[in-house]
């Protein structure tokens, strides 16, 4: 269970999504991301200091990981992607060197919890094979080989976006259900702007 000094670690952080679902619950306490311009919206947002670096290379900063209760990580869908219609056999290769990266953090720092979001399809790739067998060789309770997808309008969001995601944990024998809520409205999220939009040209 999360207490109010619970910390969280991000690998391949993005914008910070996750930390504003965990906004109250638990502390984003480290943040790791490749791009730089990305890594300042995560701080912008979070009032952190992301580290900027690629992760293939940063085995010195991943020592971070170390004592944080939660790694969250979104690892590039390099081959996995839609926008990827013919993926090479260089870009299959380097997500399964992130895969590998994220799966050798598993072993090593044995975060109480870990878990992960990525595109559907991601779920088919040589990296995510690596991940679920590093929680099996870790030990964690997880989820990883069933492969779960989540609709995000299910869960309360605005939007439809279907993603695969895996939940880890060390701290307890069985995953807790999860519960589906009603379904968000787009207008509702964007209506304090719309005063403030021109008017349309028709």
């Amino acid at each position: 269970r999360y207490s109010p000094q619970s910390e969280t670690a991000t690998t391949f952080s993005g914008g910070g999504l996750v930390e504003v679902g965990l906004e109250g619950i638990t502390k984003p306490a480290f943040s790791l991301e490749y791009d730089a311009d990305i890594a300042a919206v995560h701080d912008k947002a979070h009032g952190g200091k992301t580290v900027v670096a690629d992760i293939r290379k940063a085995k010195k900063q991943l020592k971070q990981l170390a004592g944080k209760y939660h790694h969250h990580s979104s690892p590039p869908c390099v081959a996995a992607s839609k926008l990827q219609a013919y993926p090479s056999e260089v870009s299959k290769a380097e997500e399964a060197e992130y895969g590998r990266v994220v799966a050798d953090a598993i072993r090593t720092y044995k975060n109480p919890v870990f878990t992960l979001e990525n595109v559907v399809d991601y779920g088919k790739t040589e990296a995510y094979r690596l991940i679920a067998e590093a929680l099996d060789d870790a030990g964690y309770t997880h989820d990883a080989w069933d492969k779960n997808v989540y609709v995000a309008a299910d869960y309360g969001a605005p939007t439809t976006r279907r993603r695969l995601l895996v939940r880890a944990t060390l701290v307890a024998d069985s995953l807790p259900e999860v519960k589906k809520q009603p379904r968000g409205n787009w207008f509702d999220v964007v209506s304090d702007l719309v005063d403030d939009l021109p008017d349309a040209k028709l």
